[in-house]
């Protein structure tokens, strides 16, 4: 039986899923290289910075997520200090974050995560924007976890590194082209665990066909490594989003094809699988509902699998211009290997927040949530957060 610590435990599904993630960071470095290019209209350097602070508690029932019914409450405080220069070509920027965890009874939980990073975005010409950026992560848990099983990435000491560069480019008023390339590396202090790498590469190009159509096509491939496993895979796939009214729906459907095998000479195994989304929204006045599903098949970062995740998930959130907001949502997801069927994760979760603003800068935060894991053994989570975050900019 796979055990797993309740807040390390969501630690789990990061992990396994970090390479999508990876995956995102591209598309973000693209968008944020969109809105950098905006709001950098100034024509001359002028700083940039921000400073953002969060600190709250919450109570949580099996919190180890193990079935052990053991419960208690932690603190956490965080925040993040960005500054650099900026003018209507480029801009240039540091930040680091840090949060630290302590919980009341089971301190063999408490965690410190560092994390920082530095961006740099460019205009090369009046079409193409660039952008790098780089990152580096150190999370520690001081007293250990002796619940661990070693079949699940160990957690004491994890430093991970990682790096992105992507080009836009438009190339006509309603469509644009983005390249993106990224590398990550992870390792362990404790002894006996090898970490891993991953590195792809993503090439996207989209387009407003009609007034209320767009239609893109990217390709993606990505490999990654864990001591002496390997594993590939390459994505191919074709979007369309269409407004139906006050409805909106995007369509994405292509495959994937994964290869796993020992870097010795064993053969290696290859699978192709249908892999896509679909995702429907609508706004009705102040409320904004949303629905998906879908599947996606990318390496388990740092673990030497191929994870196939399908997933389902609707949300509801109500707002209100300069007040307070509300979201609930439910979603659902289902993890395994399609290369070794041993491997079978589901998680289900009910999760729902209310945030109040405090003038300008601060916000107040109560959430609630329930989780369960089923794997082999079924492990229930549940708990409740209150938090206040300051968040300013310049």
């Amino acid at each position: 039986m796979i055990t797993l610590p309740s807040r390390r435990g969501r630690a789990l599904p990061a992990a396994l899923t970090c390479s999508a993630a990876l995956s995102c960071l591209t598309i973000s470095a693209h968008a944020q290289s969109t809105v950098s290019r905006d709001s950098v209209a100034a024509e001359r350097t002028r700083p940039v910075w921000r400073v953002g602070l969060e600190a709250g508690s919450a109570y949580e029932q099996e919190v180890r997520f193990i079935g052990d019914g053991a419960a208690d409450a932690f603190h956490r405080a965080g925040g993040v200090i960005s500054g650099g220069v900026a003018n209507r070509r480029w801009r240039a920027e540091l930040d680091a974050r840090g949060e630290v965890v302590r919980f009341a009874a089971l301190r063999d939980l408490d965690r410190e995560t560092y994390d920082v990073g530095s961006t740099v975005s460019w205009r090369t010409t009046a079409r193409t924007q660039a952008q790098l950026g780089v990152r580096a992560l150190t999370s520690t848990v001081p007293s250990g976890i002796t619940q661990l099983d070693p079949s699940v990435l160990p957690l004491l000491v994890t430093r991970t590194q990682a790096a992105v560069f992507s080009l836009a480019s438009r190339l006509g008023p309603s469509s644009e082209a983005v390249f993106a390339v990224d590398g990550a590396r992870i390792r362990f202090d404790a002894d006996g665990f090898a970490g891993g790498r991953t590195a792809g590469a993503l090439v996207r190009v989209s387009g407003r066909a009609l007034r209320r159509t767009t239609l893109g096509v990217q390709a993606d491939t990505r490999v990654s490594d864990f001591d002496s496993l390997a594993v590939t895979t390459a994505l191919l796939e074709g979007d369309v989003g269409q407004d139906l009214g006050r409805v909106r729906l995007r369509l994405r459907a292509g495959a994937t094809a994964a290869q796993s095998a020992a870097t010795t000479d064993a053969p290696a195994e290859l699978t192709v699988q249908p892999t896509g989304s679909i995702e429907v929204s609508r706004d009705i006045r102040r409320w904004s509902f949303a629905a998906n599903a879908g599947r996606s098949v990318l390496p388990a970062f740092g673990f030497g699998r191929v994870l196939r995740t399908d997933v389902a998930g609707v949300s509801a959130t109500w707002t209100r211009p300069r007040g307070p907001s509300l979201r609930v949502g439910a979603d659902a997801s289902r993890n395994t290997d399609p290369l070794a069927p041993g491997l079978d994760l589901t998680f289900l979760s009910l999760s729902g927040e209310w945030q109040q603003p405090i003038g300008d800068r601060v916000r107040l935060l109560l959430a609630a949530f329930a989780r369960r894991l089923d794997v082999v053994t079924p492990f229930n989570n549940r708990g409740v957060t209150l938090s206040a975050r300051f968040d300013t900019s310049r």
